[in-house]
C-alpha cells in the first residue's frame, strides 16, 4: 500500500519499515514487491526486517521485483520464501533484477532483448530461503549497473542454473557479499553462482559451500565472460568448500576470460576435474592467489584447463601458489591439455599429489610457457612436471626439485629448457643440478638466500631475443625459482621492495582522484581531486601547500593549476595568473604546457604576465581542445625541436583540431626547428584579437604564423619581425583562407620568398590591414587562389578597392613602435572611414618643425615589452621642465637613472640596455621606472628577459 503512494514520485521518497515479519499471514502483504523510481526501501535491521513471501510451487512469488529504476536503494531487510519457477530462464526467487521486457532473451541469443541500465543499490540485506528455475536466491537478468553491499545469499535453491545467484547479460558491482550453502538441484551449472556473459567488479566476496548437483561449478559458474577482453574481476575473495559434481570443484570457467586477484581457492571438490578450477577453453587470469587442498577424482586436483581456445586469449597464472592438491588421476596440481598455451610465472607448485602420474604440472598436446616457477615437494606415480601427446614446454629460470618420479618426464613431448635448476640434471643453457637450499622446505618455505646456487644464477632475457624481459629483480641477475631473494636484506614488503617500508606503493588509492595510482595498495590520504571552480597562480604561490582557490592562496605553476582544475563544459571555469614570470627557473614551470577543453586561461596582462619557456620546448599545445580563452599574456623563449611533425613546429603555439579565442597577447622570441616559430595552427580556427606576434624565428616555413587548412578570424594583430630560414617571414599558409581585419604586417623577412606572406593554395581576407616594409616582396601566391585584399596599405601596389601604396608613417617602426602617426596615409582610410592597420594613433606628425609641442606630460609604456636587452621609454613634454627618469627594482631600490637635467618642451625618447648606474647587467625580472618632471611623477612597470 505505501508504495501506491509515491508510485509516481519525482523525487526520491523513503519508506521505512520497523522490525518484523511482512507476509500474507501476518499483515497481508502482497508478492513481489515491485519498486517503481525514487524509492528507499529501509528496514530496522537485517536480521529482524524480514519480508516473507510464503510462496510455493503452487502458489509463486518472488519476494521483490526491480526492473529499470533509478534512485531506488533496498537496506537492512530479509527477503525469504519466495518461489518463482515460472520465471523460467529469467530466475529470481528471493529478488530479481531484471529489464522491463524480463522475459526476452538477447537478440543474439535468438531473442528480442537487448541489454539495458538499472542502478539500483542493495545494501546490508539477507536472501534466503528462496527457489528460482535459475538464481534461487537473486537473479540479474541484462542489466548493468546495480551495486550490491554487505549481502548475504544462503541456502537457497535452483531448478537449474545459479543456486544462490544467476546473471544473464549483467553488468554489476559486488562488495563484502556472501554465498553459502546454496544447491542447484538439476543438471544446469553453478552451486553458488552462474554468471553468463556477465562483467562487473567483485570485492572481498566469501563463497563457500555451495553444490552444483550433477553439474559444474560448484562455487561458480561462468560463461561467455569476456573473450580476449577481461569479464568479470574478483579481488580479495574467498572460495571454500564448494562441491561440483563433474568439473570445478570452486570455479569452472568456460569460453570467457574472467580475471582473479588476491584470492583464496581451497578445499573444494570436483567428481571429474579441476577441484578447485576448471577452464574449458577458456583464458583466464589468476594473479597473487593461492589454489589449495582441492581435490578432483579426475585430472588437475587444484586447476585443470582443457583447450582449444577459439581465439581467446590464454590462461595466464602470475604469482601464485598451488599447494596441497590432490587428484584420483593426472596431475596432482595443474593440467593443461590441448591447445591452451598457458603462461605461468613466479608461481610455487609444491607438494601436490596425483594417485596416477605427474604430481606437479601435466602438460598434454598443448605449448605452455613457464618463467620463474618452483615445482618441488610433488608426489605420483609418474614426475613432478609431464609433458606428452605433442606438447611442449619453454622453462626459463625454475626450479624443479624433489619430485618423485622424473624430475620432468616426457611421453612424445618435447622442451626447452634454460636457466633453471634441474635435480638430476638437464642439457641447456645456463642450467644446473644443485640443491637449491630452500630456506625452510619443511615449513613451506621455498625462498632461497645468498647462499643458494640459485641466487643471481637466472636471465633476464626469458625468449632469448637479446632483449631484457625481466627489469624488476635484485642482484646482478634475476634468481632462479618463484621467489626473488632480497639482496642484501631480510625481506621484501608488500611493494616489492627489499627491506621496504611499504612506501612506495602507498598514495592514492582512489579511481575518481587526479593522483590515483593502480600501483598503489595502500591509502594515506594524499587523493586529489578535481577543482569545481576557478584557480588562480602566483610566482609567490605554492603547488603543494596552498589551496589554489582565490589570489591569497594561489599555486605556483600553471601546469599544476591545470591538472587540478575541472573542465566544466558550458560555462568553463579560469585560471588566473597573476603578475610575473613563470619559466623553468623562476616557478619550476613545466614545458609545454598543455591546454585542456572548457578551462580558460587569463593572465594579469601582456607584458605583465609572462610565460617562459626558456627554450626548454614550446610554451603551448592546444591540441583537440572546444571552449577555451586564453587572454592577457606573454608568451616567449619557445623552442620547437623535436625531430617529428608535432614537437619541431610551433615555438610559441602549437595548436590542432581546436578553435580557442585569443586575446591581448603577446607571442615574442620563440623558434622553431621546422614551421612557425611563433604559432602552428592545422585544422583549427581561432579568434584572435588584439596580439601581437613579433621576434620569432622558424628555421623552415615561417617565423611569425603558420596556417595548414586553418582559418582563423583576426582582428587587431600585428605580425612584425619575424624570420624564416626558407619562405614565409610573416605568415605562410596552406589550404587556408583566414579572415584578417586591422592587421600590421611589418618588418618580417624570409631568405626565400613571401617576406610578409607566402600564400600556398591559400585566399585570405585582408581588410583595413598594412603590409609594409618585409624581405623579400610583401606578398608571394602560389597556385591558382587569388586573395581578396581591400582597404589595405600594401607595398608593392596591390589591385583592389581602397587599396593604397604608401608609407604608412609608422611612429617608430625601428622600435618595434607600429603606432601611426598623426599624419598617417592610413588613418581614416579604411572601409568606411576606418584606419587601417593593428595600432592606434600614438605619436604626432613625423615634422621637421621645431615648435611642435605635446598638449599634455604623458609617460608611454616602454616598446617592446618586455623586451631583451634594450628597451625604448618615450615621455612628452608640454613644457620646459627638470626630468629625472629612474628605474627601480621589485625592491624599491634605484638601479638607474636614465634622464636627470634641464629639457625643453618636445615629444621624447631615451633607451635603455639593461644595466644599472655601474654599467653592470642586471637580473631578468620585473621593474619600475619612474618619471618625475616639475610637479608631474608618473609610474609603470615593464619586463626584462634573458
Amino acid at each position: 500500500h505505501a508504495l501506491t503512494l509515491v508510485r509516481d514520485a519525482e523525487t526520491p521518497t523513503t519508506i521505512y519499515l520497523n522490525p518484523g515479519v511482512y507476509s500474507p499471514t501476518t499483515n497481508g502483504e502482497k508478492f513481489p514487491i515491485v519498486l517503481p523510481d525514487n524509492v528507499e526501501l529501509i528496514g530496522d535491521e537485517s536480521e529482524n526486517t524480514i519480508l516473507d513471501a510464503e510462496a510455493s510451487a503452487n502458489d509463486q512469488a518472488a519476494v521483490m521485483i526491480i526492473k529499470e529504476v533509478e534512485n531506488v536503494r533496498v537496506a537492512n531487510l530479509t527477503l525469504t520464501g519466495g518461489s518463482s519457477e515460472g520465471h523460467g530462464c529469467t530466475g529470481g526467487g528471493g529478488l530479481l533484477i531484471a529489464a522491463n521486457d524480463m522475459y526476452n532473451l538477447f537478440q543474439g541469443d535468438g531473442g528480442t532483448g537487448v541489454d539495458v541500465v538499472s542502478t539500483p543499490l542493495i545494501e546490508n540485506v539477507i536472501i534466503e530461503g528462496n527457489h528460482s528455475y535459475n538464481g534461487g536466491g537473486l537473479a540479474f537478468f541484462r542489466t548493468h549497473g546495480p551495486v550490491l553491499n554487505n549481502v548475504i545469499i544462503r541456502n537457497n535453491t535452483a531448478t537449474a542454473f545459479g543456486g544462490g545467484l544467476f546473471s544473464y547479460g549483467g553488468g554489476f558491482t559486488m562488495t563484502d557479499v556472501t554465498v553459502t550453502y546454496n544447491q542447484n538441484q538439476g543438471n544446469g551449472q553453478g552451486g553458488g553462482m552462474m554468471l553468463a556473459g556477465t562483467e562487473g567488479t567483485f570485492d572481498n566476496m566469501t563463497i563457500t559451500n555451495n553444490t552444483a548437483y550433477e553439474s559444474h561449478g560448484g562455487g561458480i559458474w561462468t560463461n561467455n565472460s569476456g573473450d580476449n577482453e577481461e569479464g568479470w574481476v574478483m579481488t580479495n575473495s574467498t572460495i571454500s568448500g564448494n562441491n561440483g559434481h563433474w568439473f570445478g570443484g570452486g570455479i569452472m570457467f568456460a569460453w570467457s576470460h574472467p580475471t582473479v586477484i588476491n584470492s583464496t581457492i581451497s578445499d573444494n571438490t570436483s567428481g571429474w576435474g579441476g577441484g578447485g578450477i576448471f577452464g574449458l577453453e577458456s583464458g583466464f587470469t589468476l594473479k597473487e592467489s593461492m589454489v589449495s587442498y582441492n581435490s578432483s577424482s579426475g585430472g588437475g586436483g587444484g586447476i585443470y584447463v582443457w583447450g582449444p581456445l577459439y581465439g581467446v586469449a590464454p590462461p595466464v597464472i602470475e604469482d601464485c601458489i598451488v599447494s596441497g592438491n590432490t587428484t584420483g588421476n593426472i596431475a596432482g596440481g595443474i593440467g593443461l591439455e590441448e591447445y591452451v598455451n598457458a603462461i605461468i610465472t613466479r608461481t610455487l607448485v609444491v607438494d601436490n599429489h596425483s594417485a596416477n602420474n605427474i604430481g606437479g604440472i601435466n602438460v598434454y598436446g598443448t605449448y605452455a610457457a613457464f618463467n620463474n616457477i618452483t615445482v618441488s615437494g610433488n608426489t605420483s606415480g609418474g614426475g613432478g612436471i609431464g609433458v606428452s601427446n605433442g606438447g611442449h614446454i619453454d622453462l626459463t629460470n625454475s626450479i624443479i626439485w624433489d619430485n618423485t618420479g622424473d624430475e620432468i618426464m616426457f611421453a612424445g613431448g618435447s622442451s626447452t629448457v634454460t636457466y633453471s635448476d634441474i635435480e638430476g640434471g638437464f642439457d641447456g643453457e645456463g642450467n644446473i643440478d644443485a640443491d637449491p637450499l630452500f630456506t625452510d622446505a619443511w615449513i613451506g618455505d621455498f625462498t632461497i638466500n645468498s647462499f643458494s646456487p640459485c641466487y643471481d644464477a637466472g636471465t633476464a632475457d626469458t625468449d632469448g631475443d637479446g632483449n631484457d624481459d625481466i627489469t624488476d629483480y635484485f642482484g646482478s641477475a634475476p634468481d632462479m625459482g618463484a621467489f626473488e631473494y632480497c639482496a642484501g636484506g631480510e625481506y621484501v614488503d608488500d611493494c616489492g621492495i627489499c627491506d621496504g617500508d611499504n612506501s612506495a606503493c602507498t598514495g592514492c588509492t582512489d579511481p575518481d582522484a587526479l593522483n590515483f595510482d593502480e600501483e598503489n595498495i595502500f591509502e594515506d590520504g594524499s587523493c586529489l581531486y578535481a577543482i569545481e571552480q576557478d584557480v588562480w597562480v602566483s610566482t609567490t604561490g605554492d603547488d603543494s601547500l596552498n589551496t589554489g582557490l582565490d589570489a591569497d592562496s594561489p599555486f605556483k605553476t600553471l601546469t599544476n593549476a591545470l591538472w587540478r582544475i575541472a573542465q566544466s563544459e558550458g560555462s568553463p571555469y579560469t585560471v588566473h595568473i597573476l603578475e610575473g614570470v613563470y619559466s623553468p627557473s623562476t616557478t619550476g614551470e613545466l614545458f609545454p604546457i598543455n591546454t585542456k577543453s572548457h578551462v580558460n586561461i587569463s593572465g594579469s596582462g601582456e607584458g605583465i604576465t609572462i610565460i617562459d619557456a626558456e627554450e626548454t620546448h614550446r610554451v603551448l599545445n592546444i591540441i583537440e581542445n572546444e571552449s577555451i580563452s586564453i587572454s592577457d599574456l606573454t608568451l616567449t623563449g619557445g623552442f620547437a625541436n623535436i625531430e617529428d611533425e608535432e614537437n619541431d613546429r610551433g615555438g610559441g603555439i602549437y595548436m590542432s583540431e581546436s578553435s580557442p579565442v585569443l586575446t591581448n597577447l603577446s607571442i615574442i622570441n620563440n623558434t622553431a626547428d621546422d614551421d612557425g616559430g611563433g604559432m602552428f595552427l592545422i585544422n583549427s580556427n581561432p579568434t584572435m584579437s588584439n596580439m601581437r606576434i613579433s621576434g620569432n624565428m622558424a628555421n623552415d616555413h615561417s617565423g611569425g604564423m603558420f596556417l595548414w587548412n586553418s582559418n582563423p578570424t583576426m582582428t587587431n594583430v600585428t605580425i612584425s619581425g619575424n624570420t624564416a630560414i626558407d619562405d614565409g617571414g610573416g605568415m605562410y599558409q596552406l589550404d587556408s583562407a583566414p579572415t584578417m581585419t586591422n592587421v600590421t604586417i611589418s618588418d618580417n623577412t624570409a631568405d626565400d620568398d613571401g617576406g610578409g606572406m607566402y600564400l600556398n593554395t591559400s585566399s585570405p581576407i585582408l581588410i583595413n590591414s598594412i603590409i609594409w616594409n618585409n624581405e623579400p616582396v610583401s606578398i608571394h601566391v602560389n597556385g591558382n587562389e587569388s586573395p581578396d585584399i581591400s582597404y589595405s596599405d600594401i607595398e608593392g601596389d596591390w589591385q583592389g578597392e581602397g587599396n593604397i601604396d604608401v608609407d604608412p608613417l609608422f611612429c617608430n617602426p625601428d622600435s618595434g613602435d607600429y603606432n601611426l602617426t598623426e599624419n598617417s596615409p592610413c588613418i581614416g582610410t579604411g572601409f568606411e572611414g576606418a584606419n587601417m592597420g593593428a595600432n592606434a594613433v600614438g605619436c604626432g606628425t613625423l615634422s621637421t618643425e621645431k615648435d611642435v609641442i605635446p598638449l599634455q606630460f604623458v609617460l608611454h609604456q616602454n616598446y617592446p615589452n618586455p623586451f631583451n636587452p634594450v628597451t625604448t621609454l618615450r615621455y612628452d613634454l608640454p613644457e620646459d621642465a627638470m626630468v629625472t627618469i629612474t628605474v627601480y627594482n621589485m625592491m624599491g631600490r634605484q638601479v638607474s637613472t636614465l634622464v636627470s637635467s634641464q629639457q625643453n618642451a618636445g615629444y621624447k625618447s631615451v633607451q635603455w640596455n639593461a644595466t644599472n648606474n655601474s654599467g653592470q647587467p642586471i637580473s631578468a625580472g620585473l621593474y619600475i621606472y619612474t618619471i618625475q618632471a616639475g610637479e608631474f611623477r608618473q609610474t609603470r612597470k615593464m619586463i626584462f628577459l634573458k
